[in-house]
């Protein structure tokens, strides 16, 4: 990745951190990890911004982050698209009725990572007119 990307993305996280954060869990820490709900509607791109704080290196980082369909039909997250390998997501395996919630965990596994790393996870859903975007930020020692 560029120097130019990697300043572009770090800025975007930044503006996007002072608005929002997040604590991570590594893969040993008890899944005790309080996530705010996040709303999926119509019409809109929901945004979730996740700082996973630091992150040792080579070590393997997870956030849980609850959605809940707020829109008046039976939503499915279909695929999603990273701006890293270093990142991905376990998306729920199924349906979520109107109002009904559900979990997807976001990975982070930070091996051959250093410094500032802020990623961009694209999800589409079954609704056109429905999309989640995940903005993750960790600083890797």
């Amino acid at each position: 990745m560029s120097a130019w990307r990697n300043s572009v993305v770090a800025a975007v996280v930044a503006v996007l951190l002072a608005s929002c954060s997040g604590k991570a869990t590594t893969e040993s820490a008890s899944n005790g990890t309080e996530v705010a709900e996040e709303v999926l509607q119509r019409h809109t791109t929901t945004e979730v911004l996740v700082d996973m704080g630091t992150v040792a290196r080579s070590a393997t980082t997870h956030y849980d982050i609850t959605l809940r369909n707020t829109t008046d039909t039976t939503l499915l997250l279909l695929d999603y698209e990273a701006t890293c390998r270093c990142v991905w997501l376990e998306l729920p395996r199924r349906a979520l009725a109107p109002n009904e919630s559900a979990t997807l965990r976001l990975w982070f596994d930070s091996r051959g990572e250093w410094g500032t790393v802020g990623n961009y996870i694209g999800v589409t859903s079954s609704l056109d007119d429905v999309a989640l975007a995940v903005w993750m930020m960790a600083e890797v020692e």
